[in-house]
């Protein structure tokens, strides 16, 4: 097996939606933030990687929180002691080419579920950005 296949998703879990009443000072278009935060929990016994990832949106005025997502994916890692190094207990180190695929496919997965999630709200003109993948898993790399 090539080392490029030895990552394959097993499950995509929508964890958590929340969208908040319309603020009354929102007419139609506002300022907003995107705050986006992923963790990754690896189980060496069942060759699993799992990435949390939590979107928060915001207005920008008052920071007030407009709604967040949270998505869970599951990864098997069918060489998970070449491409996961446990670093100590609670920390692991995972490649950085096979870090940034499980960033581009978190990231993806989460823009595609909070399209559908939002769409026919007031907040469906709320577009995630494009992250840098190096940028989105830099550190909550979790031994589990």
């Amino acid at each position: 097996m090539s080392n490029e296949n030895t990552i394959s998703l097993n499950e995509i879990e929508v964890l958590s939606f929340a969208l908040n009443p319309k603020p009354d000072h929102i007419v139609k278009s506002f300022k907003y933030i995107v705050n986006i935060d992923t963790k990754v929990k690896g189980s060496s016994e069942k060759n699993l990687l799992t990435t949390i990832t939590t979107v928060h949106f915001l207005e920008d005025e008052t920071k007030s929180e407009l709604g967040s997502l949270q998505v869970g994916l599951v990864f098997k890692i069918e060489n998970y002691d070449q491409v996961v190094v446990k670093k100590s207990e609670t920390r692991i180190q995972i490649e950085d080419k096979k870090k940034k695929r499980l960033a581009l496919i978190s990231m993806d997965t989460l823009r595609g579920i909070a399209f559908t999630y939002l769409k026919g709200t007031y907040i469906q003109s709320i577009l995630i950005p494009l992250i840098p993948a190096d940028q989105v898993l830099t550190t909550n790399l979790e031994n589990i």
